[in-house]
């Protein structure tokens, strides 16, 4: 699932979330910080799904320039969307 600051992949599996920023974001304090603000978005926008996820939510660069709230948003978006096709098959 692509969406503006991230892309989100998933397979069933235990409920566990990864991140994975590349070096396209920048420097590695950058890039930890990108990975901290997306872990606080998914706790923030966390709902429990029906089906048992693993996701991976890979940052784009354009993560580490945007606004927390702007990043809480897509993500969301980007979650449900997910979690409508998962339900869907």
């Amino acid at each position: 699932m692509q969406a503006k600051f991230c892309r989100l992949m998933a397979l069933p599996g235990e409920g566990r979330v990864g991140f994975a920023v590349s070096r396209k974001v920048g420097s590695i304090a950058r890039r930890n910080r990108v990975r901290r603000r997306l872990a606080a978005a998914v706790r923030e926008c966390a709902e429990p799904p029906d089906r048992e996820l693993d996701i991976v939510v890979g940052a784009r660069p354009e993560a580490a320039d945007a606004d927390f709230i702007e990043i809480v948003a897509d993500l969301k978006q980007a979650l449900t969307k997910m979690r409508e096709r998962w339900e869907s098959e």
